[in-house]
């Protein structure tokens, strides 16, 4: 989409953040509520989304109430407070790593006020950014603990996540990895103490990352955006029409989380980025090299 369009729709978003809770399996719980108010109860266990049903959290739901499904029925003890924030992606660069060439509209997933007095106090001097500067994360305060990147076209009724991304998870990592080292923290200034309670309070994320970032991405799009038919990169086919080189992302984001959520893999392209004359180019190169062009779909 064109970037003054996005700035349009940002504006009217709003800059304040918005609360998000996320509890366990809610990534679950809202496909399954999205699918019965769309399409009614009494086909849901025939469909992809029936495997969903496995999970505890549907263990004592009424099946004939399910088109009723409201809040998710969390308790205190299990959620992350979180909020979301939006942004514009692009300036029609190679770089941007988008399919079209074009821009992107940005969610954000963002810590709350807490967290960075927790990042903080790991610190005897000024603490460090755990986002990079030159990635789509929020430019305040509460910094991002992920992002996701979404291509849409309200006339075909579609929307593309081009990405998931966390730089949150790359910096702890590291970071952990380095403070079993003496001579690392000592030369950092780093309180051992209270970067080991920090790690152990957030280390949870590092694998409910992706289906907090996926599953807040989906209800903007379907309950904001209006469009139910959601396309998500497979990697082969993601890196060509982005144009990535050199350094891949994980190969999992493209493969495992969308099949977790229940996309269903498909040769085919989502109409709008057709008129690209950027997306017919990579296409024609995934041709000349005979692999297929696949996409994963959701739709509702």
């Amino acid at each position: 989409m064109k970037r003054k369009e996005l700035e349009d729709i940002v504006t009217c978003l709003g800059q304040e953040d918005r609360q998000y809770y996320y509890y366990h399996d809610r990534f679950a719980w809202d496909l399954v509520k999205q699918y019965c108010r769309k399409r009614g109860p009494q086909t849901l266990k025939q469909s992809r989304f029936a495997k969903l049903l496995r999970r505890p959290i549907f263990a004592n739901l009424n099946f004939n109430r399910m088109r009723e499904l409201g809040s998710y029925p969390w308790n205190d003890s299990d959620y992350w407070p979180l909020t979301t924030s939006f942004d514009v992606w692009g300036h029609r660069q190679i770089m941007d790593q988008t399919s079209a060439r074009q821009s992107n509209l940005v969610l954000q997933v963002n810590f709350v006020k807490g967290h960075q007095k927790a990042w903080e106090r790991i610190f005897s001097g000024e603490a460090p950014s755990l986002n990079y500067g030159c990635h789509p994360v929020r430019k305040s305060v509460r910094q991002s603990l992920s992002w996701a990147r979404i291509d849409f076209n309200w006339k075909t009724g579609e929307a593309l996540i081009e990405e998931i991304q966390s730089d949150w998870v790359k910096k702890v990592r590291i970071m952990n990895q380095n403070c079993q080292i003496p001579s690392y923290y000592d030369t950092k200034d780093i309180k051992l103490k209270n970067f080991n309670e920090y790690y152990e309070s957030y280390k949870a994320l590092f694998d409910r990352w992706e289906e907090i970032t996926l599953s807040a991405a989906i209800e903007f799009i379907v309950e904001e955006l209006a469009i139910n038919k959601i396309y998500y990169h497979s990697f082969e086919t993601g890196n060509t029409l982005k144009s990535i080189n050199g350094r891949l992302p994980p190969k999992s984001l493209y493969t495992k989380v969308p099949k977790k959520f229940c996309f269903e893999e498909r040769e085919s392209v989502p109409e709008f980025l057709l008129s690209s004359k950027c997306t017919k180019n990579n296409l024609r190169i995934l041709k000349e090299r005979k692999k297929p062009v696949r996409f994963f779909r959701l739709e509702f």
